[in-house]
């Protein structure tokens, strides 16, 4: 547990030393986005289908504090320095899901984490899906928003 209690203090300092691109509002939807999913898909993946613990098996609060902390710092840096282009995008997400599974990887080794019907390889597409989700849910926070109709004149 001690790995991932300093990995969650670097990423956590880290995501808020950074230079900042994202304004307040897109760190905010990015960071409650990013521990929503990671937690759904780990209770899911986890507890309810048993193919990793996390921590040890069934539910414990230290994990469940750290599932909302790191992956969620993590995504604010990932989003903060996100490029633009395609391209240059391809590169940075198979950059940052190469960095995820040797994280992975390190957390196995610290004992962190275990799989059981779950393969390390699996967490490829997961990885990229959710840097993918990330680019998405950042044009999706910068698009102008339609004008809402005002209160009483609604029809």
């Amino acid at each position: 547990m001690t790995f991932m209690y300093i990995a969650t203090a670097v990423a956590c300092l880290a995501a808020a030393l950074v230079p900042k691109r994202l304004t307040l509002q897109e760190i905010y939807v990015v960071w409650l986005a990013v521990a929503f999913v990671t937690r759904l898909c780990d209770q899911f993946l986890d507890l309810y289908m048993d193919w990793y613990d996390q921590g040890g098996s069934g539910i414990q609060w230290q994990v469940v504090v750290i599932q909302c902390l790191y992956p969620s710092a993590i995504g604010v840096i990932i989003a903060n320095f996100m490029p633009r282009g395609v391209r240059a995008f391809i590169i940075y997400a198979a950059a940052w899901t190469a960095y995820a599974m040797a994280f992975e990887w390190a957390s196995i080794g610290a004992h962190y984490l275990k799989l059981r019907e779950w393969s390390h390889w699996y967490s490829i597409p997961v990885y990229f899906g959710g840097i993918l989700f990330l680019r998405w849910n950042l044009r999706f926070l910068r698009k102008r928003p339609a004008l809402l109709p005002e209160a009483g004149n609604a029809r």
